[in-house]
């Protein structure tokens, strides 16, 4: 739903097409973005590592640190950015730069309170080993 609101963006405004190497740019971004969000939901996601068996959103019985979490703790943020950042390049402009910023700052606040909360109180020290261990949005090169 985040990362399409762009597309409904496009079809109801006056922008014009592209030119080739924006699409090709925009295109990999999209792709890149679009394949770490599918794997990072399929990580969290699959019915293997929950309890609640009634709903696949039910609550963890253990810490997701492998794939692309290995290496970063939002990788389902990053492909969100990186789809809307892929919509920013195909067609620029302010109103879809400023969605971009909006959805980088209001899914930040909510990883770095709600969420983060709730996994140090469901997972304690596996989780605070696993924060200090990785970056959140950017993974470390050293």
């Amino acid at each position: 739903m985040v990362a399409g609101f762009p597309a409904l963006v496009w079809l109801v405004t006056d922008i014009q097409n592209p030119s080739a190497w924006r699409t090709a740019a925009a295109l990999a971004v999209v792709v890149v973005g679009g394949t770490l969000l599918l794997r990072a939901h399929w990580l969290l996601y699959r019915p293997e590592p929950w309890v609640g068996r009634d709903s696949p959103f039910g609550e963890p019985n253990r810490l997701v640190t492998h794939g692309p979490y290995r290496h970063i703790r939002h990788p389902y943020l990053v492909g969100i950015y990186l789809v809307i950042l892929g919509w920013v390049v195909a067609f620029p402009g302010w109103l879809l730069a400023t969605y971009l910023i909006v959805v980088v700052v209001l899914s930040s606040v909510v990883a770095n309170t709600f969420e983060r909360r709730g996994l140090e109180r469901t997972f304690g020290a596996e989780y605070e080993a696993y924060r200090r261990a990785t970056s959140q949005f950017v993974p470390r090169l050293f």
